[in-house]
């Protein structure tokens, strides 16, 4: 046999840069360097990669879509849409035109697009090499967002074929087109290019401003809700009705709802109202609980349940669930605790 030569993918003319991790091989298992490599590796130059593909055998060969460099400075480079369907490959099809045709409209680019060998097909956006102001923290955020936004403008947000784990989480891997999607029980399946990428590269710039904004909205809402939080736990501390009711249930254990009642009431009021160490908070609610046990008895490991609602408490910095808000959301809770210890004002 004669010499294998280097393979030629589109996938290649995506990458800008090395070091940049992959992963090949069936189960992810590949021969690289005299060395057996498991998961992802760096490779540092296209014939690195080209060195992985031969030892692969051409399985399985995943890319990252950015460059380790690009990743800590956060430069834009790739942005890839997936699109599955185990019941209908159709499905996953035109969600991944219509993605694209999105891409076109907004970018004024043509993106790449491939089936994956198997349930689906991917859209890969290449962008101009930008660095964005926040650097690699943001460039994450920026992703999602961009990928938001062509679901929404394309119309999918309640297409099934959506992989919304992609979209979370955008720094992701590709499949090389023209690789083989491998299976254990069935023959191996091509990677192959369905729409061509036109060699136009995506200005970020031109989402950058709606994705700030949209930052300044969130920052406003969180501090509003925050403010709003405050002053609910302060009047807590001032008005003596709002919390006497918690203070009064603390004296009559109850048989059931022990759970919702330490995850939206107790946890949080001994924590962020009374403003309790975990220690002191986590003996007064382990009492309570040990008397709610003779009624009925708890799990043995409800203690550790109470730590954890302490310290999930203590790190949110929720404040309780009002009477009122107990009998509008979960009317069982509030029948518990009406019947626990008499009538109950609201």
């Amino acid at each position: 046999m004669g010499k294998r030569k280097p393979m030629q993918s589109p996938t290649f003319e995506l990458l800008r840069g090395f070091p940049r991790r992959v992963m090949a091989g069936p189960k992810h298992f590949v021969k690289f360097k005299g060395e057996m490599k498991h998961g992802q590796f760096l490779v540092n130059s296209l014939d690195e990669l080209n060195d992985v593909i031969k030892s692969a055998e051409n399985m399985d060969v995943f890319v990252a879509t950015h460059s380790e460099e690009h990743k800590a400075a956060g430069v834009t480079e790739n942005l890839m849409l997936d699109f599955d369907d185990e019941e209908d490959l159709d499905v996953a099809s035109e969600a991944a035109v219509r993605a694209g045709r999105a891409v076109e409209s907004l970018f004024e680019v043509r993106p790449m697009i491939y089936f994956s060998g198997a349930k689906g097909y991917h859209v890969v956006i290449p962008f101009m090499e930008k660095a964005l102001p926040n650097g690699g923290k943001e460039l994450p955020s920026f992703l999602t967002f961009i990928a938001e936004k062509i679901i929404s403008d394309a119309r999918l947000s309640k297409n099934r074929a959506i992989d919304w784990q992609v979209i979370n989480n955008p720094l992701r891997f590709m499949r090389v087109v023209g690789s083989l999607h491998y299976f254990p029980d069935k023959e191996a399946k091509e990677v192959k290019l369905v729409q061509a990428w036109d060699h136009a590269f995506a200005d970020p710039r031109i989402v950058y401003g709606d994705f700030s904004m949209n930052n300044i909205v969130k920052m406003h809402r969180q501090k509003r809700k925050r403010r709003n939080d405050d002053q609910y736990k302060r009047n807590y501390m001032t008005n003596p009705f709002s919390k006497g009711w918690i203070e009064e249930l603390l004296q009559h254990p109850v048989a059931d709802g022990r759970h919702r009642l330490l995850w939206h009431v107790i946890a949080p009021y001994l924590i962020n109202v009374k403003r309790l160490s975990l220690q002191d908070a986590f003996e007064i609610a382990q009492r309570y609980f040990d008397e709610c046990s003779k009624i009925k008895p708890l799990d043995a490991s409800f203690g550790r349940e109470i730590i954890r609602y302490l310290k999930y408490a203590e790190k949110d910095g929720y404040p309780p669930w009002r009477l009122e808000t107990i009998k509008e959301k979960d009317p069982q809770l509030f029948e518990i605790i009406e019947s626990g210890k008499g009538a109950i004002l609201v």
